[in-house]
């Protein structure tokens, strides 16, 4: 089955900003138009991939001696989109797809 996806836009903006020395602070939203008509949504029940509004936040402190500790964390508000039945008889479908992500990392400077 094909997903019939379209090309769409995305418009991404951020900042990072330095509070001190040990500290860096970040955050971003992005906004991207839905790749996916409702004509096709019975296609793309597994992959629904139409979020539209996500905002990004993070922080990096150093340690010393080189090391680093980031955390970052992303929210991507619901969507939904309405659809066609899957065959003639059956009831419309729709996909709702929302994201959390959240990300450790520990770093090391050269």
């Amino acid at each position: 089955m094909r997903t019939h996806w379209h090309d769409e836009w995305v418009f991404n903006i951020g900042t990072q900003y330095r509070l001190t020395k040990w500290l860096t602070i970040r955050g971003g939203y992005t906004y991207g138009t839905n790749p996916i008509g409702s004509s096709d949504t019975a296609c793309n029940l597994l992959l629904p991939a139409i979020v539209q509004n996500t905002i990004t936040v993070g922080a990096t402190q150093t340690l010393g001696m080189g090391w680093s500790l980031t955390g970052a964390y992303m929210h991507a508000f619901s969507n939904t989109i309405n659809g066609g039945p899957l065959a003639p008889g059956l009831a419309a479908t729709s996909a709702t797809l929302a994201e959390n992500s959240f990300g450790f990392q520990i770093g090391y400077r050269f």
